[in-house]
This record gives structure tokens, sequence and C-alpha cells, in this order.
């Protein structure tokens, strides 16, 4: 690709160009949500969503997932996680997370201090630099993060992001360029962000070695999100 082309597209994705609302860097989608169906081995077996509303002056983010895989009609395996985030001016100023990993509790208790992110988790609790994300991939600002805040157990993160290039991708039906990263370190797996720097596709190997598969859908054909946290 030439270079004027790629330095076009990097910068309709660092300014969030297009219809929806824009939050620092990132494009919110016009409609107010992102659907994901999740695939393992190329078996459908749940959907990730995320809705955004405004509430005064704070953006609130909802996230659900809801994951089961089924071995002769009977289920082996089952994640949910629900997490409510809010955000003022851009930043992160609350997180408050749950999650069922196949019977073992995760939870996330997280709000913004003068001193930083004060994090009481399952696994870690303590102060975290401020300009901190947590691992919610909705903002394309994750693949430019050294550090993550887990949304599962409040552990941080270590990562580092390589660019992939300019990438193909099927998003809501229509085939879309999008750019890929390789996130490595704490986490391994691969994000796409489209030229409106909105995410539409994951990969990663699981533990049991199978490929886990997000992708972006019009609405979720499995397992809707129900409560908030």
């Amino acid at each position: 690709m030439k270079t004027w082309v790629r330095t076009l597209v990097v910068l309709a994705a660092l300014i969030g160009a297009g219809s929806g609302q824009v939050l620092g860097g990132t494009s919110i989608p016009e409609k107010g949500n992102l659907y994901f169906d999740v695939w393992r081995n190329g078996n459908l077996i749940g959907s990730h969503r995320i809705d955004f509303r405004r509430d005064g002056a704070d953006l609130v983010v909802d996230i659900s997932i809801r994951l089961a895989v089924d071995f002769a009609y009977v289920t082996v395996f089952r994640y949910e996680h629900r997490n409510e985030e809010r955000w003022r001016d851009g930043s992160l100023i609350a997180m408050t997370s749950s999650t069922n990993d196949d019977g073992k509790a995760g939870h996330v208790r997280l709000a913004a201090t003068t001193d930083g992110l004060a994090v009481e988790g399952s696994v870690f609790t303590g102060t975290l630099p401020a300009d901190l994300l947590p691992t919610t991939y909705w903002r394309v600002e994750s693949i430019r993060q050294r550090r993550l805040i887990s949304s599962q157990d409040g552990r941080p993160m270590d990562v580092t992001v390589t660019d992939a290039g300019l990438d193909t991708v099927l998003s809501e039906g229509r085939v879309v360029p999008a750019s890929r990263y390789l996130m490595r370190g704490d986490l391994d797996l691969d994000l796409w962000y489209d030229a409106n720097g909105e995410w539409v596709k994951l990969t990663f190997v699981a533990s049991d070695g199978s490929t886990i598969d997000y992708r972006r859908v019009p609405a979720p054909r499995v397992i809707e999100a129900e409560a908030r946290p």
C-alpha cells in the first residue's frame, strides 16, 4: 500500500472519522452498541455485547459476555461476565464487574481518586496510574498501552503491541478494511479496528488450544445480555 494511503487510514482511526460520537480517539457507534458473535473452532458458543449510554456528563458502557461450550448435549464450560464502565471527559472514573469463569468467581471495583485508580479486585488490590485502560478493547487507544487493567480480576497486565498492517475483515455483514494489531505479553491476542477506530474483530488461542474468534454482527444470534452488574 502506498504510504499516503496508509497515513490516511491511520489518521482516520486516530480522529474517529465517521458519524459516531467520539471519546478521545475512539469512535462510539452511532447506533449505541457493539455486538460480537463468539466462535470456538468454527462453532458458535456465545455473544459479547457492549451498550453505550449517556448519564448527564458521563458515558456509561455496559458490557455482557455469555459463552457456553457443549459436548454431547451437556455444557462442559460456561463463562459469564458483566461490567459497567463510567467515563467522564475521556477518563475512566469507575468500573464494576463480576465474572463466573466456569465456576471461578472474579470481580473488580474501581474508582478514580486524586492518587490514580483505586482497584479492589479478586486478584489485585491497590492503586494504579489514572491513564490505564481496562481489558475491554472497545477503545482503539488500547493498542497504544503498555499496561492494561484486567476487567476480570483487577490485576495490571503488561503488554507489547505490534502493528501488523492493513487487513480486511467481515463486520456486520460487510467486508471492511481494518488495521490489525498483535498484543503480546500477559495477554496474547490479535485485535482489528476499522478506519473509524471501532473495534471489529478479535482472535486468540484459549488455554485448551482452541481458537476463539470474535466476529462483529448487527445483533448477536445467541445469549442476549439481560441484567447489569
